[in-house]
Order: structure tokens, then sequence, then C-alpha cells
């Protein structure tokens, strides 16, 4: 069994040092891993060339920015592999993450998610860790969605298609959940604190606006639900953002 990892890269490095880290020092070693640079600087290409020696490994550079979900498009028609994960270039895994996820999927619906650590890379401390609850289904993941990247695994055999996700700088990642949902009945939870998501100013903040005006599109665009039904989803997506990020933080 052999296992497609996607991440997409820009500009990146010290903090993807880790990453390479944890990826590569996996206690189940039977991976591909593609990445796709979205046209970082020289420099940071460079750094990246002199780092990177697995034979596991494929690195593709882009000729233009597309942002993150266009570069997670271009790995994924390269990935060959049946099952199929993804970590940003600034997150974490646990050295047993394949390994558990690979133990589990089999007996599911083709789609788990795991828990994972939180910390604010600007204080230097971790807040509350993310444990999954329920399952996940393409209902109600528009009124707050807990998958992560980070902590996803896919059974492609499952799917009729492997989708794409959208081209929104953000909310993309659940254009594709949303997409994998459509085809399966629902996204397993487990109960297990298997990465760290790295949470920087900009992951908090940047935009919460434009966040919510993609948030919007997914539900009218790619949901094609009514106009009612997505304020609805909205407001809860709005609801379910501060009580995960703000309000429980530190309980």
């Amino acid at each position: 069994m052999t296992v497609s990892i996607v991440t997409p890269f820009k500009n990146s490095f010290p903090s993807f040092c880790k990453t390479y880290e944890t990826v590569t020092r996996q206690s189940y070693s039977n991976f591909e891993w593609v990445i796709v640079d979205d046209k970082s600087s020289e420099a940071q290409k460079n750094c990246l060339r002199d780092l990177i020696k697995d034979p596991r490994i494929k690195v593709i550079y882009s000729s233009e920015s597309k942002g993150a979900g266009e570069a997670r498009n271009i790995a994924l028609d390269h990935c060959n592999r049946r099952y199929l994960t993804f970590i940003d270039s600034d997150d974490e895994w646990h050295e047993d993450f394949l390994k558990e996820m690979l133990n589990i999927i089999n007996s599911s619906s083709g789609f788990i998610f795991s828990g994972y650590k939180r910390f604010l890379v600007d204080k230097k401390t971790y807040i509350k860790d993310f444990m999954p609850d329920s399952t996940v289904t393409k209902n109600n993941i528009l009124k707050g969605n807990p998958i992560s990247c980070l902590a996803c695994f896919i059974d492609t055999s499952k799917l009729e298609t492997v989708p794409k996700f959208g081209s929104y700088k953000n909310r993309n990642d659940l254009v594709f959940f949303y997409r994998v949902l459509d085809q399966v009945n629902h996204a397993q939870p487990i109960k297990k604190i298997l990465g760290q998501y790295n949470i920087t100013k900009k992951s908090i903040s940047s935009n919460k606006f434009s966040a919510l005006i993609n948030q919007w599109r997914v539900c009218r665009k790619i949901a094609k639900i009514s106009f009612l039904r997505s304020i609805y989803c909205c407001t809860s997506w709005v609801i379910y953002g501060l009580k995960k990020y703000y309000f429980n933080q530190f309980l």
C-alpha cells in the first residue's frame, strides 16, 4: 500500500525544514511526496533543491504563482498512489501519522481525519488541541469545517474521480472536501492527535472578509444551495470559526 502526499510551497523554506523532517521520518515509509513550488524566489528554490535528496520526493516548479489551491491541483495530476493526504509547508505530523491512518482507512467510508495540536508561532505557545467529535457530511460541512488538510486521509479507490481544489485564495480546501463528500457517505473523525497546525497571525487574521466571501461562493456556486440556506450556512460558519479559534482556545 502506498500513499501520495501533496504539499504546496512558496517562500516558506525555514518552516518547511521541520515539515520535511516529520514527513521523511514517518514510521511508514512507502510513500511518494509531490511538492509544487508556487513560483518562489530563486533563493528559496535553491534551498529546496539543496535540501531534497530523497528519491520518494518529486518537486514541480510552477512557472507562475496561482495560489495554494491550484498548486495542490498540479500535484494531484502527478499522484499515482491509492491513498492520498496533504500537509502544508509549515505544519507537522506525528511520526506514526501515516501508519495510524492506514490502519483505520479500510474500515471506514474512505475519508478520515484526525485531531491535531495548535501552536501559536508568534507567541510560542500551544493552545487547546483540536479534537474532532462527529462525522462530517456534505450537508453539514458548509456550516463549519473541522477537517484540516494536514489531518485528512482519503482512499481514492472509493471515488469515481479525484476532485480538484477551488481556485479561491482561501476556502479552496472546502471546495475539495465538499466534492469528496459528494462521492462518499461521510468523513469519519479519528480521535487521536496526529499532527500540529502552526498558526501565525497571517493564518488567523488574513482577510476574514475575503474568507467569508469565498465561503458564500462555495455555498452558491459549488454546492448550489439556495440564497436563504447560504445565509444560514455562512452565519453558522462565522459562529463555528469564532468558537474554534477564539472562545475555546484556552478552555
